[in-house]
């Protein structure tokens, strides 16, 4: 019974959280009926896009320092909640319909496995 509390249970925990972030489904929220007061509902669709870094035609120095940053954010999530500061990223994307802004978010959240 020690040998499974101790040992067993603890690896099988960890485990199964590793197979959920691997199986979990990204998903894109955003406000439904939005009408001139402010009000509506937030709904939520699973992104599906196959974008992927490896996909995205970008600069190679641009898209390694971008994955730089991603995983740089990721790991400082601790020192944002000691030091009390919201842990969120924001980049603001520009270009005309076509070039790749949203293909790149949904590389960006493939990558990290976040809802966006």
């Amino acid at each position: 019974m020690e040998m499974v509390t101790r040992s067993y249970l603890p690896y099988v925990m960890v485990r199964s959280r590793a197979i959920k972030e691997e199986n979990k489904v990204v998903k894109l929220f955003s406000l439904k009926n939005f009408i001139c007061d402010g009000q509506g509902v937030w709904g939520s669709t699973n992104i599906d896009h196959p974008a992927t870094f490896d996909k995205l035609a970008m600069d190679l120095a641009v898209k390694k320092e971008l994955i730089n940053d991603l995983d740089r954010f990721v790991r400082r999530r601790d020192f944002y909640r000691r030091v009390g500061k919201a842990w969120k990223r924001g980049y603001l994307l520009f270009g005309p319909p076509g070039t790749g802004k949203s293909s790149l978010i949904a590389a960006m959240a493939n990558y990290l496995k976040f809802d966006v």
